[in-house]
């Protein structure tokens, strides 16, 4: 039904192109007047044959012309939020890359090119936020997040050191499925 409703947009053509069956339809069936006279069954079954031809020869085209339109279309407007919105575009990268089932390669290159946005983006969200309390709840959260930043790094030494030391340790966690 969607293909027929595409004709609406291409409305002159349509109707010549209609007009034009018809008139063939018309013409087959009339004849010269006198000598051809066709039965209901022909004229049905040329009817069915024009229609499958138009179907084929004008609406089918026309369809797969504005489904591809209609996806660049939409393809362009996905860009151009992507573009405007860093989030999003930030969002549908990771995305990207867990569909892609990167390697942890990618990701940090990922991450480190992300890394450059992140002081202009602090400094656009303080200078956005007009509330003291918010700034103060802000520079607790990063100075929560450095202190963990710091542990994990002091416990990877240390599990690397347990594991230089002692290398029957990284065997028992292989052997149990956990690290």
């Amino acid at each position: 039904m969607r293909t027929f409703n595409n004709l609406k947009k291409f409305k002159k053509t349509s109707i010549a192109v209609i007009l034009f069956f018809l008139l063939l339809f018309y013409a087959a069936i009339t004849g010269d007047g006198e000598t051809q006279i066709m039965k209901t069954s022909d004229i049905i079954i040329l009817f069915l044959v024009l229609f499958i031809i138009f179907f084929f020869i004008y609406c089918l085209p026309i369809n797969i012309y504005l489904n591809i339109k209609e996806k660049k279309r939409k393809e362009k407007n996905f860009k151009k939020f992507l573009s405007e919105n860093l989030g999003a575009r930030l969002i549908h990268e990771h995305n990207e890359l867990l569909k892609k089932q990167a390697s942890n390669k990618l990701i940090s290159e990922w991450n480190k090119k992300n890394l450059k946005y992140l002081p202009k983006i602090k400094k656009h969200i303080l200078k956005e936020t007009k509330s003291i309390e918010i700034k103060k709840n802000y520079n607790e959260c990063i100075k929560k997040i450095n202190e963990l930043e710091s542990r994990i790094k002091k416990e990877n030494k240390m599990f690397a050191d347990i594991f230089k030391r002692h290398p029957f340790v990284d065997e028992i966690i292989k052997s149990r499925s956990v690290k």
